[in-house]
Formats: C-alpha cells, sequence, structure tokens
C-alpha cells in the first residue's frame, strides 16, 4: 500500500490518548450500558485508559458480573474425549499468562475443565487444590485431580478469574463449561459469532474462524492475537475499521522501515484525526500495545531497545498490514 510522506510524519508525531482519570467502578459501570451512543463512549474511554495506563486488563470489570464463583461438582457432562476438535464447534481465543490458548465453548458441559498436561504446560498445576476430587463423565470418563481457582483468563480486552476442574487425561483439552458461563452471565450469540460475558452490552468475545491447535507459540500468539483484535473490530464497527486499520498500517510500516528513527517511535497526542481513527478504537490501542507501545503521559511510545519482531511480523507479506 502506498504511503504520503508527509502524512505517515504528521500521524507518526501523534497518537496518544487524552489523561483521563477512569476508575475501575466507572468503567465497569460503562460496560453494561446499552445504547449505541453509550457504547461508543465507552469504546473510546476504554481505549485512552488502555494507551494512558498501558494495561490491557482490568480485573475489576470482571467482578461487575456476579460475585466469585463457587466449586463445581463432582459429576458432569463432557464430550467425547476421544474425538478431536473440529470447526462445527465454538472455539474462542484466550490468554493464560504468556500463553495464546483456545478454549471450547460447551453449553452441554456441566462444568469447566482443563487437562492435566495442559494445566501443567500452562504453570497452573503448582495451584492445584485436591480437597474435592471425583470422576467426570462423558461418553468416556476421567479422573478429577482437584481444581484451579481464580485462574486470570483474559477474554478480548478483559481479565477475569475462571476456575477449572483438572482432569487426569493425555488429550489438550480446555472447556468453558456452563458453571462458569451461568456466573458471568454469558451469552452465546450465533448469528453475530461471538460469546458475550455479562448479558446485552457485555464483552463480546469473537468465536474463532478456524481451530489451529490448543496452544501457540509467543510468535505465533502475536499473530493469533492481532487477528482476533482485527477481528473484533471488523464486528463491532464494520464502516469504520477499514479506515482505522489503514492508519495502524501506515504506521508500522514506518516503523518497519526505519527502525532507528525515534519520531516513528513516540506517537503524540492532541490529532483529531488519530483521536478519531485510533484511539477511539481498543483494538487499535491493543494492537499498538501488542507490539510494545506504552503509556507516556499523553503519549504512545516504542521504547528504544524494544524488540521489533512483533512489528516485522505483523507488516511482512502474508501479515495483517503486509
Amino acid at each position: 500500500m502506498g504511503c504520503n510522506t508527509a502524512s505517515d510524519e504528521q500521524l507518526a508525531r501523534a497518537l496518544a490518548g487524552q489523561t483521563q482519570e477512569c476508575d475501575d467502578a466507572k468503567l465497569a459501570r460503562q460496560l453494561g450500558a446499552e445504547s449505541h451512543h453509550d457504547r461508543d463512549l465507552q469504546d473510546a474511554e476504554m481505549a485512552r485508559s488502555l494507551a494512558v495506563s498501558g494495561s490491557g486488563i482490568d480485573q475489576a470489570l470482571s467482578r461487575m458480573f456476579g460475585e466469585r464463583a463457587g466449586g463445581v461438582g463432582s459429576l458432569s457432562h463432557l464430550p467425547n474425549f476421544a474425538e478431536p476438535a473440529n470447526d462445527s464447534m465454538i472455539h474462542i481465543a484466550c490468554e493464560i499468562g504468556e500463553s495464546e490458548v483456545e478454549i471450547l465453548v460447551d453449553t452441554g458441559a456441566q462444568m469447566s475443565v482443563i487437562s492435566e498436561p495442559l494445566a501443567s504446560q500452562l504453570g497452573l498445576l503448582s495451584r492445584l487444590d485436591r480437597s474435592r476430587q471425583g470422576v467426570a463423565n462423558g461418553v468416556g470418563q476421567a479422573k478429577i485431580l482437584g481444581h484451579v481457582l481464580d485462574v486470570p483468563v483474559k477474554l478480548g480486552h478483559v481479565e477475569f478469574a475462571l476456575n477449572f476442574s483438572v482432569l487426569q487425561m493425555q488429550q489438550p483439552l480446555l472447556i468453558l463449561g456452563v458453571d462458569q458461563m451461568r456466573h458471568y452471565k454469558c451469552l452465546v450469540d450465533l448469528e453475530r459469532s461471538c460469546l458475550v460475558f455479562g448479558g446485552h452490552g457485555g464483552v463480546e468475545v469473537p468465536f474463532l474462524s478456524s481451530v489451529r491447535g490448543i496452544v501457540t507459540s509467543p510468535m505465533d500468539a502475536v499473530m493469533v492475537q492481532g487477528r482476533r483484535a482485527v477481528e473484533m473490530l471488523r464486528a463491532r464497527d464494520p464502516l469504520g475499521a477499514r479506515k482505522t486499520l489503514e492508519t495502524l498500517g501506515q504506521l508500522l510500516r514506518n516503523i518497519a522501515k526505519r527502525p532507528s528513527d525515534l519520531k516513528y517511535r513516540r506517537l503524540r497526542g492532541h490529532n483529531d484525526r488519530l483521536q478519531r481513527e485510533v484511539l477511539a478504537h481498543p483494538e487499535a490501542v491493543e494492537l499498538l500495545r501488542l507490539v510494545g507501545f506504552a503509556g507516556d503521559g499523553g503519549d504512545l511510545v516504542l521504547p528504544a531497545g524494544t524488540p521489533l519482531q512483533a512489528v516485522q511480523k505483523l507488516t511482512m507479506v502474508g501479515g495483517l498490514f503486509g
């Protein structure tokens, strides 16, 4: 895609996020607003908060949807353990620790579960509570070794504390069951292909169009998270998404082409166009954070010494902005 140098330089001198005090309770209340006008204001405020704070996770937002979930029973209906996942099932992407994970959304599973090898891979076994054990019944059976509680799981732009029963089985498995979906008032929206946390007006997490594997490598995770952000943007704002992605592409390609030029690594505020096309969209700010941008007063900065692999990954031929 060709770009106007003067325009790119003007864009690269700006980006920002007006300094704004957003306490957790205010953000939580705004997630529940239902009018289109309020939703637009929520999106812009969330984006500014991400830009200024450098944090894409707000644990208080998850608490708005209910009190801490209680324990789950020892028996549950589960899918056929022997059958591999297929694209007819509903999967969403989430982050646990430093890993990008695909989770099966199963309204027929009474409890949320994770297999022992996957729990080990994600570093969760150290927090395993073995006080309650049992057997999970599906087409087959699996021993419940215990439970891991309040696992920080990032879905969309919000982190939720989820509980999982740990199953003794070799197949990689991660299921979001009815227990946690009911706790967070989830809606499975088949028409819009997304899972909504918190009921109408809550956090929307798009279904994955295809299943790539339960855990991705760190660099693959950059592409997965990037695609997810783009999918969320297009689903939320189909008309504005194209211009927003064009602007982001210009910003990132400038950095990839001129990595030592500091003026492209500091994106300043007070630019109406950037506020309208980028900062009003939390997905766009999340993409910038994904490549290493961090808040610095009213600016977003890609600090010197930050590895540029993520920028190069997203701007290479075949990448999101190639």
